[in-house]
């Protein structure tokens, strides 16, 4: 405090406010920085200016950079020494950590249940259904499946291979970095853990730092049951992720915004690590005039209420002939009512907005709205309450349009044809999910066939999210890659080619590959490269029954009827 107020009130100091002065100081952590501060400022007679305070807060974050540097290091190399210690090699290792994962999510089911709850206010029930049964569906099907994911596959052998034994075999990649978001902290690190752990790697967890009650329960819960030198978590923020991505990984799965992303594929670009993306983006919901509106609006309204909105999957707008929108308004007004009761701030299973500074995302993108306020659920910054609310009129350069929403906002685009609506959805970036509300098969198929995005339900939403036997992932701005099921497996794998050949069988080669280019030669090296027996064989076999009629009569006459 004194020395605050000396740096307001000294004669040369250049600082405006406290504010100013305690950011500054927020960075002096080590008491190495600080005697030497006190050593400049003896006295009281050294001048305390901003530069000085820069040059001591600049050495101080070069230090800490290169302490966090070190610490990351020790423990990716950690990691990777259990990696090549084969220590989740095999099919009884791999299994033995899935089982444990599975333990952990049954024995801490309350426990995760309660920091959902302290980090946004979810009930236990929204918990179960949206992170505890996804997550127990995914390790019940690694579970069952990974000793056939394992086994190498057969591959078709032209001519030229045909004495030869041609396989697929999927093998781990090394250490894998999973860095998981905020908004369904535990589930996005588990889930792609489970096919990280599937596919025989090693992992270094990285959960959010917003989300402090799941940050602290997976930092001190998962060790308990994962053997942390295997699988080691970091926490904390900016500078720790960042430190954590100037390491080498042979794989880094991210879950977060495309902002964040572009910053995680430059740093990947680094050591040509390649990336797992799952960013979200601007998911359209596009309705017709076929459509039931009371089926409708109930749907939308289960779904964006869950979490608040905060969900990557869920719907970010709609978009609706205009002669339907008054209608849908009214619908919308009485599934949400229905819901989550005419005062939404009373519902026991409303969440609450994650933090301030996304309450005041919102809340701008609000107020700078230039379309009509139809359904307004109230906001209490000081409780970090925003209900449900929906904003007809919207038009593509709406405010509410330049972004992911990501929260309880739901524009209302309305267009005059299905045309229009392909177009809307075009012009934008590829989502991570589009849905579709009709009862035209026509329709439908006319979207489809015309958009591009991650995924595509019809007449629902969000219900990818429990279909382990389909990829989960995105594209273009939304993400790349994908994961879920066989598809994780495969995506934390490398699928290797092997040939094995026999040392035997020389005469082939001394009749039509060494030292031989003639035009005879290359004809039967082109026809044995494109040539696949097994497309033709039933071809073949009767080229062989007819080749070997004459012997077969003479041998066997009595068949022929001779």
């Amino acid at each position: 405090n004194e020395l605050v107020s000396w740096c307001l009130h000294s004669p040369r100091s250049r600082f405006s406010s406290s504010s100013s002065v305690i950011s500054m100081l927020n960075v002096l952590r080590h008491s190495a920085t600080w005697s030497l501060l006190s050593r400049q400022c003896q006295g009281r007679r050294t001048v305390f200016s901003t530069s000085l305070l820069q040059e001591v807060a600049s050495s101080t974050m070069a230090g800490r950079v290169e302490d966090l540097d070190v610490q990351m290091k020790a423990t990716v190399d950690k990691a990777r020494a259990s990696y090549n210690a084969g220590k989740v090699k095999n099919l009884e290792q791999r299994l033995a950590f899935l089982r444990q994962l599975q333990l952990f999510v049954k024995e801490e089911q309350e426990a995760i249940c309660k920091a959902a709850e302290e980090d946004v206010r979810r009930c236990h029930n929204e918990t179960v259904l949206s992170s505890i049964v996804p997550m127990t569906i995914e390790l019940e099907t690694a579970i069952k499946n990974l000793s056939s994911w394992m086994k190498p596959r057969s591959a078709k052998r032209s001519l030229i291979h045909m004495l030869d034994r041609v396989e697929v075999q999927p093998q781990p990649l090394g250490v894998v970095a999973v860095i998981g978001p905020w908004n369904y902290p535990l589930s996005l690190i588990l889930r792609p853990l489970v096919g990280v752990i599937a596919a025989g790697n090693t992992a270094v967890l990285k959960p959010s730092e917003i989300s402090k009650g799941m940050e602290q329960l997976i930092s001190e819960k998962l060790p308990q049951y994962l053997d942390p030198d295997c699988f080691p978590v970091v926490t904390g923020g900016i500078p720790e992720t960042s430190a954590l991505l100037r390491q080498r990984f042979d794989h880094i799965c991210f879950t977060g915004s495309p902002y964040v992303g572009r910053i995680v594929l430059r740093a990947a670009a680094e050591h040509l690590t390649p990336c797992t993306l799952e960013l979200g983006g601007k998911n359209p919901l596009i309705i017709d005039e076929s459509m039931d509106l009371k089926t409708a609006a109930q749907r939308v309204a289960s779904i964006k209420s869950l979490n608040a909105g905060q969900i990557c999957l869920n719907i970010d707008y709609i978009v609706c002939p205009r002669q339907i929108q008054a209608a849908l308004v009214e619908e919308m007004k009485k599934a949400v009512k229905k819901q989550l009761g005419e005062d939404q701030r009373q519902c026991q299973h409303y969440c609450r907005i994650i933090n301030e500074r996304n309450f005041k995302r919102l809340q701008s993108m609000l107020e700078r709205t230039k379309g009509t306020v139809v359904l307004d659920g109230g906001m209490d910054e000081s409780e970090l309450f925003m209900g449900m609310t929906v904003i007809s009129d919207v038009t593509e350069d709406d405010p509410l349009m330049e972004e992911e929403v990501f929260g309880p906002l739901l524009p209302i685009v309305p267009v005059d044809g299905i045309d229009e609506a392909i177009a809307i959805v075009n012009r934008g970036e590829k989502p991570l999910s589009l849905y579709i509300f009709s009862k035209k098969q026509s329709n439908i198929d006319r979207i489809v066939n015309n958009t591009s995005s991650g995924q595509m339900v019809t007449n629902d939403a969000a219900l990818q999210n429990f279909s382990m036997d389909a990829p989960f992932g995105g594209v273009g701005n939304s993400g790349m890659r994908s994961y879920v099921g066989k598809a994780g497996f495969d995506n934390f794998s490398h699928h290797r080619t092997c040939i094995y050949r026999s040392a035997g069988a020389e005469f082939i080669n001394e009749a039509v590959r060494y030292g031989r280019m003639s035009e005879r030669s290359v004809r039967v090296l082109w026809l044995a490269f494109r040539l696949y027996p097994v497309e033709y064989r039933w071809t073949i076999f009767a080229l062989l029954v007819l080749g070997l009629s004459p012997f077969l009569a003479a041998r066997f006459g009595w068949l022929f009827g001779a």
